[in-house]
């Protein structure tokens, strides 16, 4: 019965079921292959996200499950299991719901290529991710956020909040893509480190690709670094050796800046100044805030930011908008306690 549905399938088109194939060997297959999706193989730094994922969350839990007889039930008990407390340091909600859409990826091509008949993962509940409030700040709070950094990431955080760049497209600037006269800058490229090798790869999506206006004062800052650069250039001599020639943003003998390193520095003197804590991201953010001050519309800021569509500029709109009437209220609150 089963030859004969299988070639009856094989007569309509269809791959023969693979009935002993398990969710671990089918994983093992979609790494080989470099964890390909709808768009095509993932950026190398999206590769080794999936990659950890797959080696350490979804094999473990179910691999062994063949792949034919996963249920969403299976699904759910693992992402309980990663968020309990029972299985060691419970995953944040984030990270469940990341773990959930590697596993959709993985097998919407199954699906495609007729391993299964449904893609259990779409099926699979998930927690709703906590609402997030982007973080808004004032202009005379940036001017503090500023005043707080040593004159080296100064400039960088003066382009990341005036510009609201990625911090991979900040890093990845190059001064080919700066237009000092048309006072623009062009993101074309972005920042990635696979191994601990630095390249030079496309932004996040077609969207992230964009032309940017800058203001004075984002080119004065650029124009400072240019003048750095060159004189760290004369005082490293043989030494200056860059890795990616060109960049804007590079250590005193021309290596790119490490992200990690640049997002500690900027906490540490946020820290040092008592202004609180801060991720890189949020540079970002705060540059939208400030659209949204400055009554920018939603498709400039959306243009502007790169967004991959207007309504993820409208669910930021409403972010920014609630956290500035939170704060309004508290405003308000402190004033009618006297």
């Amino acid at each position: 019965d089963k030859l004969d549905e299988a070639r009856r399938g094989r007569k309509r088109g269809q791959a023969p079921t693979r009935a002993g194939l398990t969710v671990g060997r089918y994983l093992d297959e979609w790494q080989e292959l470099g964890c390909p999706g709808k768009k095509g193989l993932p950026r190398p730094s999206t590769l080794r996200r999936y990659r950890s994922v797959v080696q350490y969350q979804l094999i473990p839990h179910l691999g062994r499950i063949k792949l034919a007889e996963l249920q969403p039930a299976d699904v759910e008990g693992m992402l309980a299991s990663l968020r309990s407390t029972r299985t060691g340091k419970p995953l944040a909600v984030y990270t469940s719901i990341h773990t959930r859409s590697v596993l959709r990826s993985a097998l919407s091509r199954a699906e495609r290529n007729e391993l299964v008949t449904r893609n259990i993962a779409k099926l699979a509940g998930v927690d709703a991710p906590p609402k997030h409030h982007p973080m808004v700040l004032t202009p005379e709070a940036v001017v503090l956020v500023l005043g707080a950094c040593e004159a080296g990431l100064r400039r960088l955080v003066t382009v990341a909040i005036d510009t609201g760049l990625r911090q991979g497209e900040l890093l990845g600037l190059t001064w080919g893509a700066v237009d000092f006269e048309g006072r623009i800058l062009y993101v074309r490229k972005t920042l990635q480190r696979v191994n601990g090798t630095y390249s030079l790869g496309p932004p996040k999506s077609e969207k992230s690709e964009r032309t940017v206006a800058l203001s004075e004062m984002t080119l004065q800052a650029l124009r400072d670094e240019r003048e750095v650069q060159q004189a760290a250039r004369e005082v490293a001599g043989p030494k200056w050796r860059p890795v990616i020639d060109g960049l804007v943003f590079t250590t005193a003998e021309g290596a790119p800046r490490n992200g990690t390193s640049v997002t500690h520095s900027l906490q540490s003197a946020l820290a040092a100044a008592k202004l609180g804590d801060m991720r890189w991201h949020d540079l970002r953010a705060i540059h939208g805030g400030l659209l949204v001050q400055a009554g920018v519309g939603m498709s400039t800021a959306r243009d502007r930011l790169g967004h991959s569509s207007i309504a993820v500029t409208s669910d930021f709109y409403t972010g920014v908008v609630d956290a500035l009437q939170r704060e309004a209220a508290d405003k308000v609150g402190r004033l009618l306690e006297g």
